[in-house]
């Protein structure tokens, strides 16, 4: 897409029109800033799209981004990525029933990019970002740099789609590639797969609302790290809200599995492990069993 858009699909994702960086004397209104943002010009195409009869879509675009405001030294240029996903996670098949895109098919696509591009593992948090439906948009950012999102992720908002003129919901992504370029490419070292078994212990936990499930995985798998637990891996297997939950609370049903390269481990070990993990996340989060 065009580098020149106009005020009014670029404001709908910049929280102040100040950033935006205007052209003396532009063209056309569609043309009278420069993009401080890719996925206006993608819902464009979107509406194209949709406005010829196809319905499922998977588009992106990497190209330069400006922010404002203008000095002597110029404005602020960045590479970004964008990603939109609308319709069916694929084509209709009498085989297949058509299940619709949603955010894990936005999130899978992603992570597939980070990982291909060897770039730092990233951390997803919710969060909110303009254009956005709120309770529905992730912050992205890496794991160096936890203070400033490298990007967002989520579904558009029904007063974007109608600013766009869409009928559909829509899941985009864009991030910041100047920000991981300049990140060091970790080295993926070969792990032999461990020949005993492992044990596995499923808690049931009470959290306050605000506490999502990234900072529980990070909070244990540091936890681990530093006491030297044979941790081999943590899972959510289930969110509960009901009657036993208290206001401003939810319920995790979060799965252990430890497991020892050199050893079968004990019900003893699994035990003192899952409790000191538990301990922990009821010490930093306040957490408790249910």
């Amino acid at each position: 897409s065009s580098s020149l858009s106009s005020l009014l699909e670029q404001s709908a994702f910049v929280g102040q029109e100040g950033n935006l960086v205007s052209l003396d004397n532009p063209i056309s209104e569609e043309l009278s800033v420069l993009r401080a943002h890719l996925v206006p010009g993608l819902l464009s195409t979107v509406a194209h799209n949709l406005n010829h009869g196809e319905t499922s879509l998977r588009l992106f675009e990497v190209g330069r981004c400006f922010a404002g405001p203008l000095t002597d030294d110029g404005v602020t240029e960045d590479w970004s990525m964008a990603i939109a996903v609308t319709g069916s996670q694929r084509r209709d098949h009498w085989k297949d029933i058509s299940t619709p895109a949603d955010f894990y098919d936005l999130k899978g696509i992603v992570e597939h990019i980070t990982k291909h591009m060897i770039w730092p593992k990233w951390q997803w948090n919710t969060g909110k970002s303009p254009g956005m439906a709120q309770g529905a948009t992730a912050l992205i950012r890496n794991n160096k740099d936890t203070d400033m999102a490298a990007g967002w992720a989520g579904r558009i908002s029904a007063e974007t789609a109608h600013a766009f003129d869409i009928d559909a919901e829509v899941w985009v992504a864009e991030f910041n590639i100047d920000r991981l370029i300049g990140c060091p490419h970790p080295t993926v070292p070969y792990i032999p797969v461990s020949r005993f078994p492992g044990g596995v212990r499923d808690v049931a936990l009470v959290l306050p609302q605000g506490v999502d499930y990234g900072v529980v995985e990070t909070t244990v798998r540091m936890t681990a790290a530093e006491a030297k637990l044979p941790l081999a891996s943590i899972a959510l297997i289930e969110i509960y809200k009901g009657d036993e939950i208290p206001p401003g609370h939810r319920g995790m049903t979060i799965r252990f599995t430890f497991r020892a390269d050199d050893r079968t481990l004990t019900a003893a070990e699994i035990d003192e492990g899952q409790k000191k993990l538990v301990d922990t996340l009821a010490k930093k989060l306040t957490a408790h069993q249910r």
